[in-house]
Formats: structure tokens, C-alpha cells, sequence
């Protein structure tokens, strides 16, 4: 064999192995190139897709956001057209979702509601959504009273969200359910029954109870109300209620409550009423609200009592009941004074009513409702409440006054 057919023999196996070394390193570089490029471009998917997907979410919990504070202004908007008006809304759950949606009643514009409704809410998603194609609808609006203190707007959202490119898209809807608070708006049902000459906010009840009867004693004597003390050499005895273990020899108070027996120099006293200062001490503290540290002493119950419906007399607050009660907010738009369930329930205040201008019925139930409502309730009066006071014995049990009666 000729060395030039040595030398190509050579040559051909160098190339295969070049070439077989070769092979795998191409391969690799293909694997390693293509393996970039889908990584990269799954990564720009799954970016746009999770923007997306947040802004489906915040868009969601801003629509609620949005529906309550329509919902609130809408209240008020309501309110504001029944006084100014002097007339109730036919159908206030359809007026207050013309309010909320569109920002008219009865087709007029309202003020109250100017860059606060759904439409406008809409609008603004629409503006602060760049790089995003969105498509927003709602629709099947409808609102309720839910437990007196709030209402509850049902309404269907329906949305679309696309980035500009296409490669991700989410789509959602269903019914969302919303509170709307409704303290602090003004109650229609004052000025609307004084001429406009009053008026009402609706503030909640703060203490748990009414009235409770906290000990009885042995013996009482007098009627008598104070602030409660528990130091015998109170600075300033007066008009308070001091409450002790023993009463005996004590003077200068408004009244004295004690476990013992013994008969204290007050004209107004209940005296072995067992526990009373652990038992007074805790339910006091546990009032709610800012404290009740009123007592009142009745000798025809020979019972101490804590009465901070007196607190709701003077401050105008509204209770809640889970049943029967009186009306609602959306029947008070409508001008409808009759009960319902989970409504809510306040009390006139005659000298409140004086100074405003407002002729007064005599001994007519202080339930406000049925204070304005054209027929006659006549009630009686309550010891420990104001001389002006008046409830029936249907009203007082909800209340826990019957035995004050």
C-alpha cells in the first residue's frame, strides 16, 4: 500500500472523529438555543397572565368598594329628595338603583351622587388600565334591607380582560353582595313628619340592654337616681348612688345601696341586696358603649336598676331587633311607619320636639313611629325614665320596662 492511500485512510478517520465529537456539541447548542427561547417566551406568558390575573382581582374588589360608597351616597341623596320634596319615593329600592347606577331620581341629577356612580366608576377603570383591552358589565341590580343597620345590593358583574398581543385573557362573573352601613345618614322620617323643621342621624344604640334590674334587697325606700360611687367619703355625695357592703350611719348621699341590712340615714335606700357591689361593679363595667354609671333605686321593686335607655332618649340612638321592630330604612324613604323584621327603632324627645317648634301629643307612645303615625297609641308613663315618657305593655317588654310600669 502506497503512502498516499495511508495518508487519505488517515485523513478519513480524523474527519469521523471530528465529526462523531462534533455531533453531540451541535446537539447541544440546538437543545440549549431552542430551550432558551421557549423559556423565555413561557416566562413573558406567565408574567402577562399573572398582571392580568391581579387586575382582574383588584378590579373585583374595588367594584365592591364602589358599590358601597354609591350605595351610602345614594341614601343620601334619597333622603335629600324626600325633604326637599316633602313627599316619600314610590319604590325606594328602584330609586336607589337609579341613584346608584345612573345618578338621577326620578331621571333628575343628583349632586350627592356627581363622579360616584357605577357608570362613573366604570369609566375610571377604563382610563387606569393601559395594555389591557377590558370590557366591564353589571347588570341585575337589586337592594334590601338586611338587619336594619345595613343594606344589602345584589348585582351582577360580568368582565373580559386581554392584553394588547392576545396571549392571555381572563373572563369572570357572578352575583356580588355588598353592605351598605347606613349610620350617620339622616333618618327621613323626622323631617319629613315636621315640616322640615327637624331632624335625625341615625346612631347606634351603644349598651347591650335597655333596663336590667341588677339585685334586689330585703328592703327600699324612695326613688331615686345617681351616678354610682363605691367610696363612702366621696368628695362630692350629693347626687350619687353609693354602693357598700354596710349602710349603716352613712348620710349625704342621693342614695345608698349595701348587702347588709342595716337602714343608712338617706331617705332612699335598698338595703340586703346580697352581692351587690361585685354584682353592680361587673355588669357596669360591662355596659358597653362608654360606661352606663347610672343607677336607679326603686322602692316598688325594691330593686336596683341600670337604665341607659335614659342615654337613648337623650342622644336620639336606634335599636336593632332581630324580629318584629319598627320600619326600616327603605320603608321610612317610602314614608311607610309600620313594623317589619330587623328594622330599627328610636324614640321622640319632647323638649327636643319643643325647641323645634313641633306641637306635642299627649301621652301618646314615644316610639317615634308610632309617635307619627295618624292614629292614636296612648301610653303610660315609667318610673325612672323622663315624666314626658310614654310606652304601652307590649312595647315596654321589648324594652324590659314592664316592671317600672
Amino acid at each position: 500500500m502506497d503512502v498516499n492511500c495511508k495518508r487519505r485512510k488517515k485523513a478519513q478517520v480524523y474527519s469521523m472523529i471530528v465529526l462523531l465529537m462534533a455531533i453531540p456539541i451541535l446537539l447541544f447548542l440546538t437543545f440549549y438555543m431552542t430551550s432558551v427561547q421557549t423559556m423565555k417566551f413561557g416566562t413573558s406568558e406567565r408574567i402577562v397572565a399573572d398582571q392580568i390575573k391581579e387586575t382582574g382581582r383588584s378590579i373585583e374588589e374595588d367594584f365592591v368598594r364602589a358599590v358601597e360608597i354609591a350605595g351610602i351616597r345614594a341614601c343620601l341623596g334619597a333622603t335629600d329628595y324626600m325633604i326637599r320634596e316633602g313627599e316619600p319615593l314610590d319604590d325606594a329600592e328602584f330609586r336607589l338603583g337609579e341613584l346608584i347606577i345612573n345618578g338621577t331620581i326620578f331621571g333628575n341629577q343628583t349632586y350627592v351622587m356627581y363622579q360616584n356612580t357605577l357608570d362613573d366608576w366604570r369609566s375610571k377603570i377604563y382610563s387606569i388600565t393601559p395594555g389591557f383591552s377590558v370590557l366591564l358589565e353589571y347588570s341585575n341590580f337589586s337592594i334590601q334591607n338586611h338587619d336594619g343597620f345595613n343594606l344589602l345590593a345584589t348585582v351582577r358583574l360580568q368582565f373580559n380582560i386581554t392584553d394588547k398581543l392576545k396571549t392571555a385573557k381572563i373572563s369572570k362573573g357572578g352575583d356580588r353582595q355588598v353592605l351598605i352601613p347606613i349610620e350617620n345618614i339622616e333618618d327621613p322620617t323626622f323631617p319629613y313628619n315636621t315640616y322640615g323643621l327637624g331632624s335625625r342621624s341615625i346612631v347606634f344604640y351603644p349598651y347591650p340592654y335597655h333596663a336590667i334590674k341588677i339585685v334586689v334587697g330585703s328592703s327600699a325606700s324612695g326613688n331615686c337616681t345617681g351616678n354610682v360611687t363605691y367610696n363612702p367619703s366621696d368628695p362630692a355625695p350629693g347626687n350619687k348612688i353609693l354602693v357598700t357592703d354596710n349602710g349603716s350611719g352613712i348620710a349625704g348621699f342621693a342614695g345608698v345601696v349595701a348587702e347588709a341590712a342595716d337602714i343608712p340615714s338617706v331617705s332612699c335606700y335598698v338595703v340586703g341586696a346580697t352581692s351587690a357591689v361585685n354584682l353592680i361593679q361587673t355588669l357596669l363595667n360591662q355596659s358597653g358603649g362608654d360606661g352606663w354609671i347610672e343607677l336607679y333605686l326603686d322602692q316598688d321593686t325594691d330593686g336596683v336598676w341600670s337604665l341607659p335607655i335614659n342615654d337613648a332618649l337623650e342622644n336620639g340612638y336606634y335599636s336593632r331587633f332581630t324580629n318584629t321592630s319598627g320600619p326600616d330604612l327603605l320603608q321610612r324613604l317610602e314614608g311607610n311607619p309600620y313594623e317589619t323584621i330587623n328594622g330599627m327603632e328610636t324614640f321622640i324627645n319632647v323638649p327636643e320636639l319643643q325647641e323645634w317648634g313641633v306641637s306635642i301629643k299627649t301621652n301618646q307612645i314615644s316610639l317615634a313611629y308610632l309617635y307619627f303615625r295618624g292614629t292614636s297609641h296612648t301610653g303610660s308613663s315609667v318610673r325612672g325614665l323622663p315624666d314626658w315618657f310614654r310606652i304601652n305593655s307590649t312595647y315596654a317588654a321589648r324594652y324590659n320596662l314592664t316592671d317600672l310600669m
